[in-house]
């Protein structure tokens, strides 16, 4: 995994010139970007990326990882090849959990005060991106 999910999340870099010449750019500022939610990457032991993802943070002990659906059986078996025998970490597929969506709006949404069963936040990888919503009722 690419992130550090212990620091809070940094927002994107300033947009540049050509020049290297920061370009005036208020889209960014006021936007709150969320704890628990991070843009990451998964790699493999050489390095390559395997797939770009969203990494949602439930609690301290639970986090659901957002994949396109064509790389989820890859990084699910790439997963389970690092779980250690005596470890209480569990790697499953909620794909099937008819409940579970994912979805994103364009717009003004504030993604404090989420209802329960779900979580919310402004795209950490930019803001244009929209909010991202993950909804977890069955």
């Amino acid at each position: 995994v690419t992130s550090d999910l212990l620091t809070p999340p940094t927002p994107p870099r300033e947009e540049k010139e050509a020049d290297n010449i920061e370009v005036e750019n208020d889209e960014n500022h006021g936007v709150d970007f969320s704890d628990h939610l991070r843009s990451t990457c998964f790699l493999d032991n050489k390095g390559r990326i395997l797939t770009d993802s969203l990494l949602w943070k439930v609690d301290e002990n639970q986090y659901y990882i957002e994949v396109p659906a064509e790389t989820a059986d890859p990084l699910l078996s790439h997963l389970k090849q690092f779980i250690l025998r005596r470890t209480k970490v569990k790697v499953k597929d909620e794909t099937a959990n008819s409940g579970m969506a994912s979805h994103v709006i364009f717009g003004t949404l504030n993604a404090r005060g989420t209802p329960e069963g779900f979580l919310a936040g402004v795209d950490p990888r930019h803001p244009s991106l929209g909010t991202r919503v993950l909804s977890m009722d069955p």
